[in-house]
């Protein structure tokens, strides 16, 4: 096999974390590198984690080290490939190893809680679509049958629902294939680069999304510069390679503003505070951090109080979203159904 095999596609969080575990136990081992991933391939339980392993096995034995081998066979983030070759010379790749698992686990782990936020939300919207449907397109006509009974029509916004119910049965299948053609299309832009970056935009730029947005960044930014600063990497470096790990555009450029200081040689500690990175309370964590040699416990510890408060939000977010959507629903429902039964009421009095 060619030692130029590529894995298209970055690892998901969840197997970087579990692939760093594993490495950064072999290291402590005192294993050589080639027999832990031996090891590991051995156990590998699907074909993306077997092909990686693999050739990065073949890529050691023709003596490459661990960081060139990642580099010919793809499926590492830049940040994380930028960390290994650090360690690499500063000798603490048991230690880089570790921090980067971690950071990688805490990540998936937000990741899995802003999915299972927003799927109740997206279930009620669904919900509420259908039983608007369901009433245009099969209680009004019923309705309209009642009335004729009587001999009436409907009349008003009761017959403009009718109405509304009658072309959408009419043009269900052109009306299928716009929902279906829809579906696929955001599958697509999720796939693709430019829908990749449109929803980033999106999710930046909502209000209802903006300060999540600007908060996971800054999350990940923390747990990045503790991995970086653990590895032996010097603050300067970090800020740079940082920029990969972020994708709020107002974090990015705090952190040009933020190299920009640290170049005209004002310290790390003053120039991190006017940066605006960092939440006020934090601050006096990272002056303690900084002052007795703590500072990666420091950045740990703001990254956590980062990832719970994202997780509030989250929750406070969604629990703002429910009502909202129960009361559009049950005003929708309301009033289409206001709409026939007044009306019908009327009618019955009059018999």
């Amino acid at each position: 096999m060619s030692e130029s095999v590529i894995i298209e596609r970055e690892l998901t969080a969840s197997q970087l974390s579990r692939l760093f575990v594993s490495l950064g136990m072999v290291y402590e081992s005192g294993l050589s590198v080639t027999e832990g991933l031996s090891i590991l391939l051995g156990v590998a339980n699907n074909q993306t984690e077997k092909r990686l392993l693999t050739a990065l096995s073949e890529a050691m034995l023709n003596g490459s080290r661990l960081s060139e081998a990642f580099e010919k066979t793809g499926g590492l983030p830049q940040y994380a490939l930028s960390l290994l070759k650090v360690a690499e010379y500063t000798g603490q790749m048991a230690d880089t190893c570790q921090a980067l698992a971690d950071f990688y686990d805490k990540r998936d782990r937000l990741s899995q809680a802003i999915r299972s936020s927003l799927f109740y939300p997206l279930a009620m919207t669904l919900m509420v679509i259908l039983v608007v449907v369901l009433l245009l397109t099969q209680a009004m006509p019923i309705f309209d049958q009642v009335f004729a009974q009587f001999g009436f029509e409907m009349s008003g916004l009761a017959r403009t629902f009718l109405s509304i119910g009658i072309w959408m049965r009419s043009a269900a299948l052109w009306l299928s294939l716009v929902v279906l053609s829809i579906g696929v299309i955001i599958l697509i832009l999720r796939v693709l680069p430019v829908g990749k970056r449109f929803f980033h935009w999106l999710f930046e730029h909502s209000p209802l999304t903006s300060d999540l947005s600007f908060r996971l960044s800054a999350q990940r930014l923390m747990l990045g510069m503790a991995a970086m600063l653990k590895s032996g990497m010097a603050p300067q470096s970090a800020i740079e390679l940082a920029q990969d790990l972020v994708d709020d555009s107002r974090v990015k450029s705090r952190l040009t503003g933020l190299s920009q200081q640290l170049s005209t040689g004002t310290s790390f500690q003053k120039a991190l505070f006017d940066s605006g990175l960092l939440p006020k309370e934090s601050h006096l964590l990272v002056a303690i951090g900084f002052n007795t040699g703590s500072n990666v416990q420091a950045f740990e510890r703001i990254g956590e109080d980062l990832m719970l408060s994202t997780e509030r939000k989250m929750v406070s977010l969604v629990s703002a979203i429910e009502p909202g959507l129960v009361a559009v629903m049950t005003i929708l429902v309301g009033v289409i159904l206001l709409s026939v039964l007044l009306p019908l009421l009327g009618v019955l009095t009059r018999i």
